[in-house]
């Protein structure tokens, strides 16, 4: 689906900076501290391992497992960056940005409809989140690009 494709890349350029700012809030695990290093030195790939080495430190938080889905979407890995998200959003299901993230993976996927969905539940929980909304408004535009497809998003 190349109009998805060019979706996600509409939406990857708001990504990082309320992902960056979000996270460096409040102490953090030194493995975390590495991984914010390296992504802004947009070293992706030892973000994400640095990101590998504090979730084995703390596997039960939310925000490290958001921050390792947002990696993986800078790195197009986004059957892994759908795997954090759904993580993220099970441990903290009140997380606009975890369901945020998950309509980004599911963008990045080619599944609009799932994305939408995601995108509508964090707005619900963040309503002037603009990644949020612009999220919401490609995944409405990708499904209308597809045939037949329309009526269905207005159900």
């Amino acid at each position: 689906m190349e109009g998805t494709h060019s979706s996600w890349e509409q939406l990857s350029q708001h990504y990082k900076p309320p992902l960056i700012k979000g996270l460096t809030q409040g102490p953090c695990h030194p493995a975390t501290n590495r991984t914010l290093l390296a992504l802004r030195l947009r070293d992706y790939a030892a973000a994400e391992r640095q990101a590998c080495a504090a979730l084995d430190a703390s596997p039960q938080n939310p925000g490290l497992y958001d921050l390792r889905c947002a990696i993986r979407l800078f790195r197009r890995d986004h059957e892994g960056a759908l795997e954090d998200a759904r993580s993220t959003t099970s441990l903290d299901p009140g997380a606009g940005r975890a369901w945020a993230c998950l309509g980004a993976a599911q963008l990045g996927l080619g599944h609009p409809r799932a994305a939408l969905s995601a995108f509508q539940h964090a707005l619900a929980l963040e309503p002037g989140d603009r990644l949020a909304g612009e999220g919401r408004a490609l995944a409405e535009t990708a499904l209308q690009a597809q045939p037949g497809r329309r009526e269905a998003v207005l159900e």
